[in-house]
């Protein structure tokens, strides 16, 4: 029973995946023509999860229907017996009465107790993959080094090694530099590794494999505290994310000291202050949750978070 509550909860959350996914990218859906596409993905996701729903249910009726026949059949078995040794004169009908009564009233609970322990199986799974997210241990930001102050001029990769979990490499022999007002694209095919090198840069990833390494102004990152590193590389990622807050919060996410005169000339280098001043609320105005309630206009030339 564990292993299929298991399965019908990972179906169901796979199924709510695709169904939040369609909500907030509904506006991608219909602009690209793919409402039939989307819905043939839902009905097979929705028809796999009633499948094993039902498999549970089949598992849970059959413990079910046991239990009752099991207890049924003992009430039988007392009454038969109850009645011939009444018929023999072997016990009183008070006798006989008195037993089945107190038999009666400890079967049912114990039958109840094996429905709890069938449904408890569902609570079990539940609170594992609970536990699967409390059990991570928190990153270590390591202490910070009040001495270290690096140029940040240069980068080299020395012979980048990395694999994930599943041991196969993404990552091999990788090296290059980059100096001080450099510029290096790195192209490749999805899985490649081209996030993966970001990522080992800023030690979301550790970098673990003998031999490899990763150096700034000549000092092994691993040697680099993280708040350090973190604090003097920025990353730009594929997929925007706005908090559902005001622009300004949004944009002094990353720094809360920055004062107003910072805030503007970041908005400057973005090209959105222009847009953001027309706002009633300016940059206090809420930009819903991911920023839903912001929109560009490449015509006029208007770019705001999110474009």
């Amino acid at each position: 029973m564990s292993d299929a509550f298991k399965s019908a909860d990972e179906a169901e959350g796979a199924l709510q995946a695709a169904i939040q996914e369609n909500y907030t990218g509904v506006r991608v859906v219909r602009a690209f023509g793919r409402e039939k596409y989307e819905m043939e993905k839902f009905d097979e996701k929705n028809d796999g999860y009633v499948a094993k729903v039902i498999k549970v249910s089949e598992g849970m009726s059959f413990f079910w229907s046991v239990g009752d026949a099991i207890a049924g059949l003992q009430l039988m078995l007392v009454i038969a017996f109850g009645v011939y040794r009444c018929v023999s004169g072997g016990m009183t009908v008070g006798t006989f009465t008195t037993f089945y009564s107190y038999t009666s009233m400890m079967i049912w609970p114990i039958r109840q107790l094996g429905r709890i322990i069938t449904s408890m199986s569902k609570a079990t799974v539940s609170a594992n993959r609970i536990h699967e997210v409390l059990r991570v241990e928190p990153e270590n930001m390591d202490e910070v080094n009040e001495n270290m102050n690096l140029p940040f001029s240069s980068i080299e990769f020395r012979n980048v090694k990395f694999s994930y979990r599943d041991g196969e490499s993404v990552l091999k022999n990788v090296s290059f530099d980059v100096g001080k007002g450099q510029t290096l694209g790195i192209l490749g095919e999805t899985g490649s590794g081209k996030s993966t090198i970001a990522y080992l840069l800023t030690r979301l990833y550790d970098l673990a494999e003998e031999g490899s390494e990763i150096l700034i102004d000549g000092v092994n990152i691993n040697n680099i505290p993280k708040s350090v590193l973190r604090s003097h590389i920025s990353l730009v990622l594929q997929e925007p994310f706005l908090y559902s807050k005001t622009i300004k919060e949004n944009i002094t996410a990353p720094d809360l000291s920055v004062g107003e005169e910072e805030l503007y000339q970041l908005a400057e280098i973005a090209d959105i202050h222009d847009a953001v001043m027309k706002f009633t609320e300016r940059y206090d105005t809420i930009v819903g949750e991911r920023g839903v309630t912001l929109s560009g206009d490449r015509n006029r030339g208007l770019r705001l978070p999110g474009c």
